[in-house]
């Protein structure tokens, strides 16, 4: 180093102020060509923010698309779930309302069959051979609709307690009723002695199942004489 200083001394004033600038000139391109790097570098790191911004957007874009088709499916499901919702209900009664109906009409049936005796044995004047045929016939078919709605009162899963207990007792009553033989007008008394028992059985029955059929049905045996 100290060489350089004799030789810089010895070249004089210009010279020594020629090579200084000289230095300082490229100490000035070393410093512009770092700059330019470092330009250079910037710049392609803006160039990779920008990009990563730009698929930042596109991602938070496709994130609420995303998310507003998520929404709607939501929805769609929320709506979809109601509808099952509603049909297992409408299902569930509909189940309910045919087993009542079902029950009912057994019942029903074991009533118009009691009704029929009375008004056969009511109209007897003379009780022939022939009349005891009939009315033996028609006593023959009391004791199995009488078990068919005992059965069916039993299992039944819609019926409440208290018209469970009350269609029951009335199957039952109904089972024990049997022909006394050729005194028919004491099997004429034992039937209107049960109906008097049960005179609200119409009521009952109606209430448990209110349908336009049951009802029509029910009009058109208590319009007959």
């Amino acid at each position: 180093m100290s060489i350089i200083v004799r030789v810089i001394s010895r070249l004089g004033p210009d010279w020594t102020a020629a090579i200084a600038l000289s230095v300082q000139a490229l100490i000035f391109l070393l410093q512009a060509v770092i700059l330019y790097w470092q330009g250079r570098i910037l710049r392609r790191h803006a160039a990779t923010l920008e990009k990563q911004t730009e698929i930042a957007g596109v991602q938070a874009n496709n994130a609420a698309k995303i998310g507003a088709t998520l929404d709607k499916q939501e929805r769609i499901l929320d709506e979809q779930s109601n509808i099952m919702d509603r049909q297992l209900q409408f299902q569930q009664i509909l189940e309910a309302k045919t087993e009542r109906v079902t029950v009912a009409n057994s019942l029903l049936d074991l009533n118009i069959q009691i009704d029929l005796l009375r008004n056969l044995l009511s109209s007897v004047s003379t009780y022939t051979n022939e009349m005891d045929a009939i009315a033996k016939e028609q006593w023959l078919k009391l004791p199995g609709l009488a078990l068919q709605c005992i059965k069916e009162v039993q299992s039944s899963i819609q019926l409440g307690l208290d018209e469970k207990e009350y269609f029951l007792k009335y199957a039952l009553d109904a089972n024990k009723l049997r022909q006394s033989g050729s005194d028919y007008k004491k099997d004429l008394q034992e039937l209107n002695g049960f109906v008097e028992k049960y005179k609200d059985f119409i009521s009952r029955i109606t209430a448990a199942a209110w349908t336009p059929q049951l009802l029509y049905v029910l009009r058109q045996r208590q319009q007959k004489p």
